[in-house]
């Protein structure tokens, strides 16, 4: 109730609505409805976004997919690499996208203690 109560937490919300978003897309792409799997990767994609834009503890999503993807789900065993990596693929190229982003305009991806004390 805490993060609900305090204004600064609003990205906590923000990112964890976003990052449950981006997992149920995640588990309706391979679904076979005509065009359905493409438009849920869309969103997928949208929503990552939105989630790592919200907070950058939303990186984790991306490995969340790949161990999902290899242990946990239903047809983990009758789908090919190519299948399970084009599930999930969208995910790391963002991600990959983002670290770069990041590193290109901050000039690293964490900031350094040393020049500070």
């Amino acid at each position: 109730m805490e993060s609900v109560a305090w204004i600064s937490a609003v990205t906590d919300l923000e990112v964890t609505f976003f990052y449950l978003l981006t997992f149920w897309c995640f588990l309706q792409v391979d679904q076979p409805r005509d065009g359905h799997g493409l438009r849920m990767q869309a969103a997928m994609a949208v929503c990552f976004l939105l989630a790592l834009l919200s907070k950058e503890q939303a990186l984790t999503l991306a490995v969340l997919a790949v161990i999902y993807e290899h242990f946990y789900r239903d047809d983990r065993n009758e789908t090919t690499w190519a299948q399970k990596i084009s599930r999930y693929g969208v995910l790391w190229l963002l991600l990959f996208g983002y670290v770069l982003m990041r590193v290109h305009l901050m000039g690293s991806f964490a900031h350094s203690m040393a020049g500070s004390i």
